[in-house]
């Protein structure tokens, strides 16, 4: 009996592992057949080294290197050339001063601005300027994104770098992640110890006591090294996020629970609460924004950039709504693409990022808002008339 029991539990697994062994082949060869790589889950890191510098300015930590550049190969979905020019920024060169008669917009970002993933010519930025410049050829759009900034850095990074472009229009592009523990997004883009972290960068003080969590154990290892591992908790934890969001719309008590369980949810759940530390570190930021246009003489202008499980009924839209209530105090557009209909294609690579469709969805959004912002001097503005 004893015998037969083991000579059944030999055949299982045995069947099992070859079961495994031809789904980690079969994977390989459908990658391979595809051109997928995996080289930029794991290595981008050292590429993305290459167009960062640390900085002198604590509030900044470090910024994109002049006439650098870095090449990743995202497979299917081809090789990307990120190129900074001289002024440290991604896109084409700008004149400095501004010659006259150029009429300036910048925007300040993280990384869904400066376009991780897509091509310099498919980010919400370039897009903008093309649809601009269909009535005024003057206009130049700056595209200020630096992945792993948060509204600190955006504000630090445009009185040391941004105002040298002397734009006529701001933008502050947010996205709910800018109030994440900042620990968690920085040093992956230099792979430099950072040192302490300012107090300012902190939304919430309580997040520099918070370290992320170093990766390891079994199942990332597993996933690090066997395709079809990683295939599978990639699988699930896009089921999970669905799961979740569509648990959201059952009531507000299950989109609280929700809200908790999916990436970057416990920042929209701070957004939506008046008194959170977090809220009220944002509006802080704004405010200061607010008076560097009026010391500087320029027009800003919100841009809110949904998470991919975001739509127009939810989940998380009390913190929209928190961010445009920031906006109407200080009576400036907050321009939302979640009111503008997205295009029926895939919007999202990841909770954050954008695919081509989705900077093209922003970047109509973002041209359709500066209809409501004068761009240029008073006598003479410009209203871009879409």
């Amino acid at each position: 009996m004893l015998r037969r029991v083991l000579s059944g539990v030999a055949i299982l697994l045995g069947s099992l592992t070859v079961a495994l062994v031809m789904g980690e082949v079969t994977i390989r060869i459908v990658q391979w057949r595809v051109g997928l790589s995996e080289e930029y889950r794991w290595a981008a890191a050292s590429r993305w080294r290459a167009i960062h510098r640390l900085a002198d300015n604590r509030d900044l930590l470090y910024d994109l290197l002049p006439h650098s550049t870095a090449t990743i190969d995202y497979g299917p979905r081809g090789k990307v050339t990120y190129r900074i020019s001289s002024q440290g920024v991604r896109g084409p060169e700008r004149v400095v001063p501004k010659p006259e008669g150029t009429r300036r917009v910048l925007i300040l970002g993280d990384s869904v601005t400066f376009g991780y993933y897509v091509p310099e010519d498919s980010t919400f930025a370039s897009r903008a300027e093309e649809i601009l410049r269909r009535d005024d050829p003057s206009i130049e759009v700056i595209n200020g994104g630096v992945g792993g900034y948060n509204t600190h850095n955006q504000m630090a990074w445009l009185i040391d770098h941004g105002l040298a472009f002397e734009p006529d229009a701001v933008v502050l592009a947010f996205c709910p992640n800018d109030v994440d523990n900042p620990h968690f997004h920085f040093s992956w883009h230099t792979l430099d110890k950072l040192g302490p972290l300012p107090e300012a960068l902190f939304p919430d003080p309580a997040m520099a006591e918070e370290e992320p969590p170093q990766p390891g154990g079994p199942w990332f290892s597993m996933t690090r090294h066997s395709r079809l591992v990683s295939f599978v908790d990639a699988r699930l934890a896009v089921l999970r996020m669905g799961l979740a969001v569509s648990a959201a719309h059952r009531g507000p008590e299950a989109e609280l629970r929700a809200l908790r369980s999916v990436p970057f949810g416990d920042c929209l759940l701070s957004l939506c609460d008046r008194d959170s530390p977090r809220r009220e570190w944002l509006a802080r930021r704004v405010a200061l924004l607010d008076s560097l246009a009026t010391s500087h003489g320029f027009r800003w202008m919100m841009l809110y950039l949904p998470l991919s499980y975001q739509t127009a009924e939810g989940p998380g839209l009390c913190a929209r709504d928190a961010v445009a209530a920031m906006a109407s105090e200080l009576d400036v557009v907050f321009a939302d693409p979640l009111r503008l209909h997205p295009p029926g294609e895939r919007l999202f690579y990841d909770p954050t990022h954008l695919t081509p469709a989705g900077h093209r969805w922003v970047a109509e959004t973002l041209a359709a808002g500066m209809d409501s912002v004068t761009i240029g001097s008073e006598e003479g503005g410009l209203h871009a008339e879409l």
